[in-house]
């Protein structure tokens, strides 16, 4: 890339190295700037971060390269006023890499080689998905005994997306065994023999919680869509149900463009799994909350 290029009120030019707010120079040492410029590159999809160190720390064999990505990385959200747990601009994904959510403009443009790119969404073909593993939710609570509340919301989400008809979806059964697995998704997939991953998180906290999902197109590792649910936490059932509803609905929309009408909202009934504390908590109908989705694609492309 050299042209300037825009994201929020910042503004990265590549070819002086200068990263600038509003006109004003920002200081920024050049290891952070390059993994600014490599996020850049490929806004709304993951920088692992192995091609983090093979890019920018090629040939340094005595370079801490985790400890130098680690310190890149929050130097650019200390200059970018970003934060890990809420990211407007950098988004972590836990042993795997980096994405830039935000907004990406460039003031040149080359044809077919550059992806239009609409807030997080990015123009590229929709590849075929004919079948999908739901991974185990990653905890991010803080809090062990939390398990059941992530363990739950995966067995939602899986029987949620089981309902899209055009879909094979692998069984929870199968899909547990990978629960903290440090192996890459192309090769989790691989091994169940899916074209899809849908991976994510839950971070509970007093009552509230914070649930993310991605969908991943294993072959190329690449980002198709992922959305963020932050809700009161009134009753657990509902709130799983309703957010993994919602989820396959996005989900559905990828992978059948065509898709007919969906199904009334399901009724929620208790389960021992996945609601331990249910005599606990108030029951109300109003969920409440907000919720974000990223499309690095145009649904309606088919390969």
């Amino acid at each position: 890339m050299t042209s300037p290029i825009r994201f929020g009120a910042f503004e990265v030019d590549t070819r002086s190295g200068e990263l600038r707010r509003q006109g004003a120079r920002l200081k920024l040492q050049e290891q952070p700037f390059q993994v600014l410029v490599l996020l850049l590159e490929r806004p709304g999809e993951v920088v692992t971060r192995e091609e983090f160190t093979q890019k920018l720390w090629q040939g340094n064999t005595f370079v801490d390269f985790d400890r130098g990505l680690n310190k890149a990385i929050n130097r650019l959200r200390e200059v970018l006023r970003d934060s890990a747990d809420k990211p407007r601009f950098i988004e972590t994904l836990p042993q795997r890499g980096y994405r830039f959510i935000a907004q990406v403009e460039s003031t040149e443009m080359t044809g077919a080689a550059v992806a239009r790119t609409h807030g997080n969404r990015i123009s590229h073909p929709n590849p075929r998905i004919d079948s999908l593993a739901v991974l185990p939710l990653d905890n991010h609570s803080g809090d062990p005994s939390q398990e059941y509340f992530s363990d739950g919301m995966t067995e939602e989400l899986i029987s949620a997306i089981s309902k899209i008809s055009s879909l094979r979806v692998i069984s929870r059964t199968s899909t547990m065994r990978y629960k903290g697995t440090r192996k890459s998704l192309p090769a989790i997939a691989k091994q169940l023999q899916v074209d899809a991953v849908v991976e994510g998180s839950v971070a509970r906290s007093d009552q509230k919680v914070r649930i993310t999902a991605q969908l991943i197109h294993a072959p190329d590792d690449r980002h198709l869509w992922s959305g963020r649910y932050e809700r009161e936490l009134r009753d657990i059932l509902q709130l799983q149900a309703e957010i993994a509803d919602d989820i396959a609905s996005q989900i559905h929309k990828l992978v059948d463009p065509g898709q007919r009408t969906s199904a009334p909202p399901r009724k929620v009934y208790p389960s021992i799994r996945s609601l331990p504390q249910r005599n606990f908590l108030p029951r109300q109908d109003d969920a409440g909350g907000s919720r974000e989705e990223h499309y690095p694609f145009h649904p309606g492309d088919r390969a």
